[in-house]
Protein backbone atom coordinates (compact mmCIF):
# COMPACT_ATOMS: atom_id res chain seq x y z
CA UNK A 1 0.00 0.00 0.00
CA UNK A 2 1.75 2.73 -0.75
CA UNK A 3 1.21 6.07 1.27
CA UNK A 4 -0.90 4.51 4.14
CA UNK A 5 -1.62 6.89 7.33
CA UNK A 6 0.31 6.54 10.21
CA UNK A 7 -1.79 6.54 13.23
CA UNK A 8 -0.80 8.30 16.37
CA UNK A 9 -0.81 7.84 20.09
CA UNK A 10 -3.63 5.14 20.97
CA UNK A 11 -4.98 5.35 17.51
CA UNK A 12 -5.74 2.25 14.72
CA UNK A 13 -5.57 2.19 11.46
CA UNK A 14 -7.89 -0.92 10.09
CA UNK A 15 -8.99 -2.30 6.85
CA UNK A 16 -12.65 -2.77 6.71
CA UNK A 17 -14.07 -5.87 4.44
CA UNK A 18 -15.72 -4.74 1.68
CA UNK A 19 -19.38 -4.82 1.34
CA UNK A 20 -21.24 -7.97 -0.09
CA UNK A 21 -23.54 -7.54 -2.99
CA UNK A 22 -25.54 -10.71 -1.53
CA UNK A 23 -27.57 -11.27 1.12
CA UNK A 24 -28.52 -14.72 1.31
CA UNK A 25 -29.15 -16.02 -2.54
CA UNK A 26 -30.38 -12.23 -3.56
CA UNK A 27 -28.30 -10.14 -5.36
CA UNK A 28 -28.23 -6.39 -4.21
CA UNK A 29 -27.33 -4.34 -7.08
CA UNK A 30 -24.60 -1.49 -6.59
CA UNK A 31 -26.20 1.41 -4.27
CA UNK A 32 -24.41 4.26 -2.70
CA UNK A 33 -23.79 4.20 0.82
CA UNK A 34 -22.98 0.54 0.95
CA UNK A 35 -22.74 -0.32 4.98
CA UNK A 36 -19.16 -1.85 5.33
CA UNK A 37 -18.95 -4.83 8.04
CA UNK A 38 -17.89 -3.95 11.42
CA UNK A 39 -14.90 -6.29 10.78
CA UNK A 40 -11.48 -5.38 9.16
CA UNK A 41 -7.64 -6.04 9.46
CA UNK A 42 -5.43 -4.21 11.84
CA UNK A 43 -3.21 -2.34 9.00
CA UNK A 44 -0.86 -0.50 11.83
CA UNK A 45 -0.95 0.59 15.79
CA UNK A 46 0.07 4.12 17.06
CA UNK A 47 2.88 4.04 19.40
CA UNK A 48 0.77 4.71 22.75
CA UNK A 49 -1.32 1.47 22.28
CA UNK A 50 -1.58 -0.98 25.34
CA UNK A 51 0.59 -4.20 25.14
CA UNK A 52 -2.53 -5.92 25.04
CA UNK A 53 -3.61 -4.33 21.99
CA UNK A 54 -4.07 -6.69 18.77
CA UNK A 55 -0.77 -6.39 16.51
CA UNK A 56 -0.52 -5.96 12.29
CA UNK A 57 -2.51 -8.38 10.60
CA UNK A 58 -4.90 -9.43 13.51
CA UNK A 59 -8.86 -9.44 12.12
CA UNK A 60 -10.89 -7.64 14.72
CA UNK A 61 -14.72 -6.53 15.50
CA UNK A 62 -14.95 -2.90 16.01
CA UNK A 63 -17.34 -0.38 16.84
CA UNK A 64 -18.66 2.15 14.42
CA UNK A 65 -17.49 5.61 14.45
CA UNK A 66 -19.01 8.22 12.20
CA UNK A 67 -16.67 10.46 10.22
CA UNK A 68 -14.02 7.49 10.66
CA UNK A 69 -13.27 6.43 7.44
CA UNK A 70 -10.33 8.41 5.51
CA UNK A 71 -12.13 8.09 1.76
CA UNK A 72 -15.94 7.89 2.21
CA UNK A 73 -16.65 7.56 -1.57
CA UNK A 74 -14.33 6.09 -3.85
CA UNK A 75 -16.06 7.94 -7.19
CA UNK A 76 -14.82 11.53 -5.07
CA UNK A 77 -12.57 12.76 -8.00
CA UNK A 78 -8.89 13.41 -6.64
CA UNK A 79 -9.25 10.29 -4.22
CA UNK A 80 -6.37 8.37 -3.24
CA UNK A 81 -8.02 4.52 -4.08
CA UNK A 82 -5.56 2.97 -1.49
CA UNK A 83 -7.02 4.71 1.28
CA UNK A 84 -10.57 3.38 0.43
CA UNK A 85 -11.81 0.85 3.12
CA UNK A 86 -9.43 2.26 5.70
CA UNK A 87 -10.69 3.91 8.89
CA UNK A 88 -8.75 5.44 11.91
CA UNK A 89 -10.48 4.36 15.47
CA UNK A 90 -9.21 4.90 19.15
CA UNK A 91 -8.11 1.50 20.28
CA UNK A 92 -11.01 1.27 22.86
CA UNK A 93 -13.19 1.25 19.69
CA UNK A 94 -11.87 -2.31 19.22
CA UNK A 95 -14.62 -4.99 20.36
CA UNK A 96 -12.15 -7.97 20.01
CA UNK A 97 -10.52 -10.01 17.72
CA UNK A 98 -11.81 -12.77 15.53
CA UNK A 99 -10.29 -16.04 15.90
CA UNK A 100 -10.00 -18.48 12.61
Amino acid sequence: MGNTPRPLSDRVLIRQDQPTDMIGSLYIPDVVGKNYPPFGVIVAVGAGVSVDCPLPGARVLFKRRPASALVQDEREPGQDKSWVGLVMLHEEDLLGVVES
